[in-house]
């Protein structure tokens, strides 16, 4: 039913009336000063709005996601704060800001905050390019979110920060997105799901790529330059780029790149280069380099983070030496640094799974403690397996040498997976013996023999 707001009221507390989705009707009195943050967020029932002439505060996404409101939006004299995203998602029939002409104006059916320069509320259902003013600031968390705006979309000079969300959503934009070197700040989610842009064009004096900045652009097929004065690429910044074919430039050696957060899941090609300050990349959950990737090589300046072989290694925490990316579109034998302690897994797979272009015999240095499931699963080019000197190794995970058929001969195994805290997973080789060649000596854990094997023998 309808909300009636009693007269005397002032403030409208933050929250007061959140996704409450069963109110058709709103009324605000004009004793109400203030509407606190998310005060009436996702009211869908509503279907007009009418602000109390005394009010001077809207608060942070006071009437976010009122969907259905598409009487026009007037913006009383005394308003002298809008928060950010405080509109944003209502499909107004227009904006009008004549009663507060000092403090609002509307370009391009955007509406700026002239306190700060900030575009705050861009009215969705607008549709072709969008320009802003050449005096902009900033552009507020949530101002065109899932807009109907198309075409490219070029953040001009002067634009110091893109805020959390800005464009996300934005399907429509099917062009280019170039971000002027002015922007510092590219803030959590900003461009998340603009499904449609196809290139991304980034300059120098960026500084932060958040969070899921542009997660979610499938149709981005572009090589792309993070500028040298990038410091941090937050975690899914560039998730989900599943249309992409070409390079990704981390920086030259003059970046000032310190982290790479994880969810680097687009098949980016060509070189790639880690820059010397990197001090952080994220491998765990969130496997900043993920199976997608296909470089033809793998460089590094970094001293965590060191490239051997083309393989990237992550050398961060003492005395653990473990590979996490292998250039997969690089061609020849694999040689693991020496001084490797673990090969671990991904949640997304195994570090060298389907590394066909591998070939030749893998030799596993004796410091090797482990090697997880799936590693070499589907290295259809390795034609050899050699435990060197006198081998530490205690665990080959499930799967990891699954399905190698060139692999032939007879695998001594070391005598420190024979004792009893050893393992060997399920499946650790199977498929490494085909009609037209020998049995592959294997085993399935302690004492056990896999299907196919004819003796288990260790050194």
């Amino acid at each position: 039913g309808d909300l009636i707001i009693p007269s005397g009221v002032t403030t409208i507390p933050s929250y007061g009336f959140n996704d409450c989705t069963g109110l058709t009707g709103l009324t605000i009195p004009n004793s109400v000063t203030t509407i606190g943050e998310a005060a009436f967020t996702a009211c869908t029932g509503f279907t007009s709005l009418t602000l109390s002439t005394a009010l001077t505060s809207i608060g942070t996404r006071a009437f976010y996601g009122c969907s259905n409101i598409t009487t026009s939006l007037v913006i009383p004299a005394n308003v002298t704060s809008i928060g950010e995203g405080a509109f944003s998602l209502i499909p107004f029939s227009s904006i009008d800001v004549s009663a507060n002409p000092s403090r609002y104006h509307v370009h391009d059916e955007v509406m700026y905050q002239e306190s700060n320069h900030m575009a705050i509320y861009s009215r969705k259902g607008n549709t072709g390019t969008i320009t802003f003013e050449s005096d902009t600031l900033y552009i507020g968390a949530y101002c065109c979110q899932n807009n109907s705006r198309s075409g490219n979309l070029s953040i001009p000079n002067g634009v110091l920060t893109i805020n959390s969300y800005a464009f996300s959503g934005c399907n429509s934009l099917n062009g280019s997105i170039t971000i002027d070197g002015s922007v510092t700040t590219i803030g959590y989610g900003a461009f998340n799901g603009c499904g449609n842009a196809t290139s991304l064009i980034l300059n120098e004096g960026l500084v932060t790529i958040s969070t899921d900045a542009f997660r979610y652009c499938y149709k981005m097929n572009c090589n792309v330059t993070i500028p040298d004065s990038c410091v941090t690429i937050g975690t899914n910044a560039f998730n989900r780029w599943d249309a992409m074919v070409g390079s990704f430039t981390l920086g030259t050696a003059d970046s000032n790149l310190t982290t790479i957060g994880g969810g680097f899941d687009c098949a980016f090609t060509g070189a790639l280069y880690i820059p010397p300050k990197v001090t952080t990349i994220e491998t765990g959950t969130y496997q900043s380099f993920q199976h997608k990737n296909n470089p033809s090589s793998i460089t590094s300046d970094s001293t965590n983070y060191p490239a051997y072989d083309n393989v990237l290694y992550d050398c961060k925490k003492s005395g653990v030496v473990r590979p996490f990316l292998n250039a997969r579109g690089y061609s020849g034998t694999l040689t693991l640094r020496a001084d490797t302690t673990i090969i671990t897994t991904p949640y997304w797979g195994g570090i060298f799974q389907n590394g066909s272009n591998r070939t030749g015999t893998l030799t596993i240095p004796a410091t090797v403690t482990s090697i997880g499931a799936n590693t070499f699963y589907g290295c259809s080019g390795l034609t050899g397996l050699v435990f060197d000197g006198s081998p530490t190794i205690t665990t080959i995970g499930a799967g990891a040498f699954y399905n190698c058929p060139a692999l032939t001969g007879t695998l001594t195994l070391p005598a420190s997976l024979s004792t009893a805290a050893s393992s060997i997973g399920a499946s650790a080789f199977s498929g490494s013996t085909v009609a037209n060649r020998p049995s592959f000596t294997v085993c399935n854990s302690y004492n056990n023999t896999q299907p196919g094997a004819t003796t288990t023998s260790f050194a």
